[in-house]
């Protein structure tokens, strides 16, 4: 901080990318605005967050698909009609 308010632009500049790093979102979004820098950084950023929330997603739904599989083998071992098995998981078991 003792830097930043030196207010000696050489010094700033020398030293943007660790100051930034004390910068709230809205700060280092308009910070992004003027240096191609920055805005590499937060873009890449922004990917990676955008790849673990599809991770998250594709997982979830592997671990939906896995849990009507199991329900609708259950189902099936209890002598549920193979027609409301499907109207209720979406999984045709008549052939299994």
């Amino acid at each position: 901080m003792k830097l930043w308010y030196s207010k000696d632009e050489k010094e700033i500049d020398k030293y943007k990318y660790l100051i930034m790093l004390d910068l709230d979102e809205e700060e280092l979004h308009n910070l992004s605005k003027k240096d191609k820098v920055v805005s590499k950084f937060m873009s890449a950023e922004e990917d990676n967050r955008k790849i673990e929330n599809s991770l998250r997603k594709q997982y979830i739904n592997e671990g939906i698909e896995q849990n009507k599989l199991e329900t609708a083998k259950l189902m099936k071992e209890k002598g549920i009609d193979p027609s409301l098995i499907k109207e209720i998981t979406g999984i045709d078991v008549s052939n299994d």
